[in-house]
């Protein structure tokens, strides 16, 4: 007998998803997936965005839900009765992902943010920051002495953002941040690079390309992508479950008669 499936989806500015399997032992996490939504999509409806999590999210593991039984869970009730409404009052957008995910089930239920625990984090990553005030005084204790930001301010070292002192509300700590690209994006100290990767990458293992964005809305250091690209091919995790779609065939030898 088949062991049934789960897929939880939540939406706030990104949307996060978590495929689960249930089985004897109890639910078992197969895949992760995380996205930001872009300016255009922000404004569409909750109901609308949560649509597009499921449409997406069913894209993203089709290769684990296909000729599988599964349930979708959403943490928006109205999206639970989008089978039973009539077709003319959707959009085509509407109609096109419907369309899509009922090639795969029709089986949604509503579950609440509080019971969607993984799936509700994993849309609200860009919003991790500092989990505690010893976290913010290692930091800056860390710029304080790290050689390589001292050569940047100096000037003896090439540098492509623009560094300025960012005091952080309610504490008497201020941290090194670029503010090129409007947003403040921090200087990670070299003690700090791998274990802030291990900390976001780890939660979805969005590959090299989502990492790197993922990464370089919040954070910046010299030869950053070249890091995340290093550090992304030696997941173990990621090597594992790396969906390969497109396959060689071998060169064999014909026999002729």
């Amino acid at each position: 007998m088949q062991n049934w499936r789960w897929l939880q989806i939540a939406v706030t500015s990104q949307w996060g998803g978590v495929l689960q399997e249930i089985s004897s032992n109890g639910p078992k996490p197969l895949g992760f997936f995380s996205k930001k939504l872009s300016p255009t999509q922000c404004k569409y409806s909750t109901y609308d965005r949560e649509l597009l999590a499921a449409y997406s999210a069913i894209q993203h593991f089709r290769h684990l839900l296909e000729a599988r039984v599964f349930t979708l869970y959403v943490d928006h009730k109205p999206l639970i009765f989008a089978f039973t409404q009539k077709q003319e009052k959707a959009t085509p957008r509407r109609l096109r992902q419907l369309d899509f995910i009922s090639q795969f089930t029709t089986n949604i239920k509503y579950l609440p943010g509080k019971g969607n625990v993984v799936a509700d984090t994993l849309s609200r990553i860009c919003e991790i920051q500092f989990l505690s005030l010893s976290d913010l005084e290692l930091w800056a204790n860390l710029q304080e002495t790290d050689e390589e930001l001292r050569s940047i301010l100096e000037g003896n070292a090439k540098f492509s953002g623009n560094l300025v002192k960012v005091q952080m509300p309610d504490v008497a700590r201020s941290l090194y941040a670029d503010n090129s690209t409007g947003i403040n994006r921090f200087y990670v100290p070299l003690q700090l690079r791998r274990k802030i990767f291990d900390e976001l990458h780890g939660l979805s293992h969005p590959g090299i390309r989502g990492t790197k964005q993922l990464m370089g809305s919040k954070y910046i250091w010299p030869d950053m992508n070249k890091d995340i690209g290093v550090w992304c091919r030696a997941c173990i995790n990621c090597q594992r479950s790396k969906v390969h779609l497109h396959t060689k065939t071998p060169l064999v030898q014909f026999l002729l008669k």
